[in-house]
């Protein structure tokens, strides 16, 4: 039996959505097109745009297999990367989120929708900008779905303090048609206003998104762990010594403040 493939069934971005977030990347050409979330709109997505390959990521594995049959039953099967990244608690810039375990991403993403994981992982969507970001090409577009819900307002608030709206590119209000055509006219009216984004964004994807980055996030938050786990073990021991330990607790203080400088926490 054939899958469906109607966008306006439950837990589905919906076709009016989905007929502007194909205007959208249609504008730019693209030849790569992430997902953040998988299903009908994967296979849609390649219909809609041949000349794109699509990278989609799943968490749940009931629907990853539902989307791998919606893919198996269309004639753009060769185009579309399924992956499973089942959810995980990832540390990102000072704060922990539920979202996928890290995906496998293209060098170069033009195009970027964000409609996954669920919303009660609710700001589980925010840390797939942060993956993606150091990926994305110059004039490169990202959709975000869900925006009637506070969780991803609060998302788009936490994005603009890092990527600067107005120095990386442009925000446009959800929903608001006229604005949004008003920006796209003056990014393709200016391919040096384009370019000027695009080098902005390359540079802050450098100091805040590179794989160095994360190492030394990392490295840092597990000697910190270390730190307080060599600090309360001390408590047991007596005091003649416990030296050790109470500089492992005024180290662990010591890198939990280099994280919040790090990450401008």
């Amino acid at each position: 039996m054939e899958l469906s493939l109607n966008l306006d069934e439950p837990r589905r971005v919906g076709e009016a959505s989905f007929a502007v977030i194909v205007s959208l990347f249609r504008a730019t050409s693209p030849q790569l097109i992430v997902e953040f979330g998988s299903g009908a709109s994967t296979v849609r997505l390649a219909i809609a745009i041949p000349s794109a390959k699509i990278v989609s990521i799943e968490h749940e594995a009931t629907f990853y297999l539902q989307t791998r049959m919606l893919i198996e039953q269309s004639n753009a099967r060769e185009r579309i990367n399924l992956q499973l990244c089942p959810l995980m608690n990832i540390w990102l810039h000072g704060q922990t989120f539920r979202s996928y375990s890290p995906p496998v991403l293209p060098r170069r993403i033009d195009c970027l929708f964000i409609d996954g994981p669920s919303y009660f992982t609710r700001r589980g969507r925010e840390a797939c900008l942060y993956y993606a970001y150091s990926h994305l090409s110059v004039g490169g577009v990202v959709v975000l779905d869900g925006l009637e819900r506070s969780d991803e307002r609060a998302i788009v608030q936490n994005w603009l303090a890092r990527f600067l709206d107005g120095e990386t590119g442009l925000l446009v209000p959800p929903g608001n048609a006229v604005e949004l055509g008003e920006a796209l006219v003056r990014l393709l009216s200016n391919p040096d206003k384009i370019d000027e984004f695009g080098r902005a964004g390359r540079l802050r994807a450098e100091q805040f998104f590179s794989l160095k980055k994360f190492v030394d996030t990392y490295e840092v938050l597990f000697k910190d762990l270390v730190g307080q786990r060599r600090g309360s073990r001390s408590k047991s021991i007596p005091q003649s010594h416990s030296e050790s330990g109470l500089n492992s607790s005024a180290i662990g203080k010591k890198t939990s403040a280099l994280i919040r400088s790090r990450l401008g926490g």
